[in-house]
């Protein structure tokens, strides 16, 4: 769907209803309450020139992030940056940032879903899903009209990435599964596209370095040939070796650095069983280029340089380059060039390395389809 054309419109349970609607009035009745304390208990007691002056004092507190956002956002990003909210900025910044790129890496996500009543955990699951920059991608563009729901809003977004997974899973995934086959989805997200595969094999095995993401995940799909695991860094620990028949990754060795690419090669090949395949999508770029977005990924600056990226990004909605913010918030992109990656996968102890061109596979609207898929066996 072009960006320009109308969204397709979004059934609504009454229960995603109930939850979207549910912040607004604990808002309005903690604003409410505040105003009546104010007015009956404090008011009566100050003079009435220190409660004009109050007055004001709201008001352009009220109104002085949006003046500042204005004026600081350059006029040719504000169709695309204008419609994200400043809650929601600090909700990314408070509970989705990660220094280490595992965003809704919370431990708490999980717990929090077990108090949830179950009619409000797939609209909660959607909600902090909103928060990653790996998902909702489109939902503060002029994709989605002024004014429309957000609770719709975000279910568009979501059956906009399940329509992609299913794409890849019916383009390109489809030759390689079997009926008997036990699968390793790594990097699963939310996990549309181990649901897809699932149909088609016997058990799949989703892991993710975020528990948030994780917890997501579980909500969304209840299937009992289905686990989703939270992996940690330093490799896939809880997944015995030897019991994979394949495993395949799309949209995550862009966000790794080099090192952890190669402790992850080396463990695709403890778990893959003795020719098992694996089925990975990259992107190759120049070593320049590469170069370039690592430096300025990994830029440090002071406590101070800090505090004004934080505050920027909550009034602009648009993270500075090499800010503290944007290193905790944003994708990073790391490139490797097919030297890297088959030296990586031959050192893991993989043959019949492969490097093909997606546009040579299928054709896709999405960016996957400039491309390239990695393919190798153990």
């Amino acid at each position: 769907m072009h960006p320009t054309q109308a969204a397709p419109q979004a059934s609504v349970s009454t229960s995603e209803r109930r939850w979207a609607r549910m912040p607004g009035h604990l808002l309005a009745a903690a604003v409410g309450a505040t105003r009546r304390t104010y007015r009956i208990r404090l008011r009566p007691l100050l003079p009435r020139s220190f409660d004009r002056a109050t007055t004001q004092v709201a008001h352009a507190c009220w109104n002085a992030p949006r003046a500042l956002r204005k004026r600081l956002t350059p006029a040719a990003d504000r169709v695309a940056y204008d419609g994200s909210t400043f809650g929601w900025r600090l909700a990314r910044l408070l509970l989705a940032s990660s220094k280490n790129h595992a965003f809704l890496d919370r431990a708490w996500i999980p717990w929090m879903f077990r108090l949830t009543p179950p009619g409000w955990r797939t609209p909660l699951a959607r909600r902090l899903l909103s928060l990653s920059p790996h998902f909702y991608v489109h939902q503060w563009t002029n994709r989605y009209p002024a004014g429309r729901a957000r609770r719709e809003i975000l279910m568009c977004e979501h059956q906009r990435n399940a329509a992609s997974r299913k794409e890849i899973c019916d383009k390109l995934m489809r030759p390689y599964l079997l009926p008997r086959m036990t699968v390793l989805d790594f990097g699963c997200g939310p996990g549309f596209l181990a649901s897809e595969v699932s149909a088609h094999v016997a058990q799949v095995i989703g892991t993710d370095i975020s528990r948030g993401v994780v917890a997501c995940a579980r909500q969304l799909h209840e299937l009992s040939h289905v686990t989703f695991v939270a992996n940690r860094m330093s490799g896939l620990t809880g997944i015995s070796d030897n019991s994979i028949d394949l495993v395949y990754s799309f949209a995550v060795f862009q966000h790794l650095l080099k090192e952890q690419t190669r402790t992850y090669f080396a463990e695709f090949s403890r778990v893959l069983k003795p020719g098992g395949r694996g089925v990975c999508h990259t992107i190759l770029f120049t070593p320049e280029v590469e170069q370039a977005v690592i430096q300025r990924a990994c830029a440090t600056r002071g406590l101070r340089q800090h505090l004004t990226d934080i505050l920027y990004d909550l009034l602009t909605g648009r993270p500075r380059d090499g800010g503290w913010v944007k290193r905790r918030v944003d994708v990073r992109m790391v490139y490797f060039t097919a030297e890297e990656i088959e030296s990586m996968l031959r050192s893991a102890g993989f043959r019949d390395i492969k490097i093909t061109p997606v546009s040579f596979l299928a054709d896709f609207d999405d960016d996957i389809g400039r491309e390239q898929l990695l393919t190798f066996r153990r």
